[in-house]
């Protein structure tokens, strides 16, 4: 697979009898009249097709954002996940987690050509969005360019845009790219919310695989505020903070970077398998069903190699300070009107034969 998220969608394919059945974590979780209604709409479809096995899967995501959206599942997941277990809790929270995140998984169902029709209850739902959606793979270089490193700050409002522009995101994160104690972060959504910012889910998976064994979720800006269910050895307020700033930094990258660092990366949508359904298991191996882009360290490395002369510029002081490592987005193109993601290293300013400016400590 290409993307966990292919990953993903083959293993629901796989598995959605078993979610649903008579002992299935889907039933316990969401009710039997959820269960009982997906098993109702798979009967109406063919199973040796392509494309309705893709609408089972659409229908079964749904019908969880559905319920995931119902106030009284939110205060159920929500007892679970503070009071950590109580009955089956332990084993229940990470299922009302899985059932909320449908909801970002929905948008990525529905696009693209060949994608079967959308359940008519879709009609005037404002709080499913799923006209817009971007997915981005970074490689291994790059993120590891960007990683814990601090966004540059944007009093102008740019990354809240280039969110906005993208409505919900997918960020499929390279294997080891991103590792956290016993595991690593492998994918990532942004979700717009209702009201304001977006949702973050963070999927956590062992290294170098795919199934899940976590999941972290909060509003983007308010890492400290987060919850989800995890593997043992890894914090949620360390995963939350750190990939916080990480989704900044591709966001801002992806829309400053050059179309030499883009590529798209090969896709089969749901139809053009079934044109060969032997072949359906090869493919789905050197294809993705989304329309992913892939985005590449750019050759400079952000302008990061040694400065072979020293820098000179207008900022004029009156001592030496120290100036941390930091991204900043560059003003350029016609009237300044575009912007670029660059790195400023590390380095001391004003005049070269001035002292250093004194540092204070707070004494206690």
């Amino acid at each position: 697979m290409l993307t966990w998220l292919d990953y993903y969608i083959e293993q629901i394919l796989n598995n959605w009898k078993h979610l649903v059945g008579p002992e299935g974590p889907i039933r316990e979780a969401n009710g039997s009249e959820v269960a009982a209604e997906i098993e109702a709409f798979a009967r109406m479809k063919r199973a040796s097709d392509y494309v309705d096995q893709l609408d089972i899967v659409r229908h079964l995501a749904y019908r969880l954002t559905i319920q995931s959206n119902d106030f009284s599942f939110r205060m159920r997941a929500a007892g679970l996940g503070s009071k950590g277990r109580f009955r089956n809790g332990e084993r229940m929270w990470p299922w009302f987690m899985e059932a909320a995140c449908f909801a970002e998984l929905l948008p990525f169902l529905g696009r693209g050509a060949g994608a079967p029709g959308w359940p008519h209850e879709f009609a005037g739902r404002g709080d499913i969005d799923v006209e817009t959606i971007t997915a981005v793979q970074p490689d291994a270089a790059l993120v590891q360019l960007l990683a814990d490193a601090r966004p540059p700050a944007d009093p102008e409002g740019y990354l809240e845009r280039a969110l906005s522009a993208g409505g919900t995101w997918y960020i499929d994160l390279p294997h080891r790219s991103v590792l956290l104690g016993d595991g690593e972060v492998r994918a990532i959504f942004l979700m717009p919310g209702l009201q304001t910012g977006h949702r973050v889910t963070a999927v956590i998976t062992p290294p170098g695989q795919d199934k899940v064994r976590g999941r972290v979720i909060w509003h983007l800006g308010a890492p400290e505020d987060c919850y989800g269910h995890l593997i043992n050895g890894v914090d949620m307020k360390t995963i939350a903070g750190q990939v916080n700033d990480l989704v900044r930094l591709l966001v801002l990258y992806r829309a400053t970077a050059e179309s030499a660092e883009r590529s798209e990366l090969k896709r089969m949508d749901a139809r053009q398998l079934n044109q060969s359904p032997r072949r359906i298991s090869q493919n789905r191996k050197k294809t993705s069903l989304f329309r992913v882009e892939r985005l590449a360290a750019p050759a400079d490395r952000f302008g990061r190699q040694p400065l072979s002369n020293g820098h000179t510029g207008g900022w004029t002081l009156g001592w030496r300070s120290e100036v941390s490592g930091h991204f900043k987005l560059q003003p350029h193109g016609v009237s300044r009107s575009l912007r670029k993601l660059i790195w400023i290293d590390a380095y001391e300013r004003g005049p070269k034969d001035a002292a250093h400016k004194a540092r204070l400590e707070r004494l206690t």
